[in-house]
């Protein structure tokens, strides 16, 4: 499985705004995983998982969110060129 323009959104230069497709995405990696719980994801999917909530996470905490956000964006970099 490919990579979704929403997996590594978190790397583009400009940020979305609209947090609708990733949760879309969220919902479509645990619906091709067969599971209804990010736990149940081997390593590939649960680095997409990942990515898209911190998308979320990012949008919904704004200026908060930068406080912790670079350690998590470093980890998250790392896993998906790993790949």
């Amino acid at each position: 499985m490919t990579a979704k323009r929403e997996d590594t959104a978190f790397m583009a230069a400009a940020f979305p705004v609209n947090a609708i497709p990733f949760l879309r995405r969220m919902l479509e990696i645990l619906e091709e995983n067969e599971t209804n719980n990010p736990l149940g994801l081997n390593e590939k999917e649960s680095i997409k998982y990942e990515a898209n909530l911190f998308v979320i996470n990012s949008q919904f905490y704004g200026q908060l969110f930068s406080i912790n956000a670079m350690d998590i964006f470093s980890d998250l970099e790392n896993k998906m060129n790993r790949r």
